[in-house]
């Protein structure tokens, strides 16, 4: 539902609950605020709602997250000509930074979403941390944005799938982002019987026109990703078009991406689908690095 129509109905059930309450618990004068008071004659809570409904109003609109868009976005010429779906697309990306932002909740330990190879015995000394996803399960990728975001420090490096080895990722924060919007995409139209695996492709780029056009309105102060050095690791066919089908020649060009960009001062962070995450085996290949 769009914010328009969502907040719409949040309006008028505010108005309604409050014109309910007001005729079953008059406004009692001189009480200019809303409390919960214990009767002790009666000895039940009674609701006194006050002078001022309007406010109360205000107040459940607020809480419902349904108040005035920012006054920058309402003043700006060039937000005022963005589309409805432009428009859309900034308001639920600023919800998605939070959860990046927030993850993993309060009081969890990082450490215990990895297994640690070799004789590292924390997290923050590892120098390799690989992200196994599945690309069209959001959750997944929010996992991978947000603890990333966490750990991330300036001169690390992160490693994507997906483009030929060494090319250069200039904007990481939309390369991370626009991913958890085509996973969720992807999880709606799935079930579509006119829905192909290969339409991923295309609405990662509807994503990235999407993340262009509003960037300027995107609360990106909540990411860390770009004080760090974004690539690819992956390597391409013959045609330059399209993803190698050798798996173990694609792993090799990760191993080779690795040992380019890791340093005696940096980390390196390795995006990748889960069939290519490095076990033991895998992992003996990278003790030379």
């Amino acid at each position: 539902m769009a914010r328009q129509e969502k907040c719409a109905q949040v309006r008028s059930n505010a108005v309604g609950i409050v014109g309910r309450l007001r005729f079953l618990y008059p406004a009692i004068p001189g009480r200019p605020y809303c409390s919960l008071v214990n009767r002790p004659m009666n000895n039940r809570i009674q609701l006194e709602i006050l002078r001022f409904p309007g406010l109360i109003v205000l107040i459940l609109i607020a809480l419902a997250g349904c108040g005035p868009e920012p006054v920058d976005n309402q003043l700006d010429p060039n937000f005022q000509k963005l589309s409805q779906e432009q428009k859309d697309f900034i308001e639920r990306f600023n919800v998605i930074a939070k959860d990046v932002r927030d993850y993993p909740k309060a009081g969890k330990d990082i450490d215990r979403y990895f297994r640690i190879w070799h004789s590292t015995a924390k997290l923050e000394d590892a120098r390799i941390l690989f992200f196994g996803e599945t690309h069209t399960h959001s959750a997944s990728q929010i996992w991978t944005a947000g603890i990333i975001n966490r750990l991330i420090r300036p001169g690390d490096v992160v490693l994507f799938e997906g483009a030929q080895a060494g090319t250069q990722v200039t904007d990481i924060t939309e390369q991370i982002i626009v991913h958890i919007f085509a996973a969720r995409e992807y999880e709606k139209l799935k079930t579509d019987e006119r829905y192909k695996a290969l339409s991923l492709s295309k609405i990662i780029r509807k994503f990235i026109a999407l993340y262009v056009a509003t960037k300027q309105f995107l609360t990106l102060k909540m990411f860390k990703y770009n004080q760090a050095k974004g690539y690819f690791w992956d390597l391409v066919d013959a045609s330059g078009k399209n993803l190698h089908a050798d798996m173990a020649k694609r792993n090799k060009a990760m191993v080779e991406s690795i040992k380019a960009t890791l340093t005696h001062e940096n980390r390196v962070f390795v995006i990748t689908g889960a069939g290519h995450i490095p076990h033991f085996d895998f992992a003996r290949t990278l003790a030379h690095i």
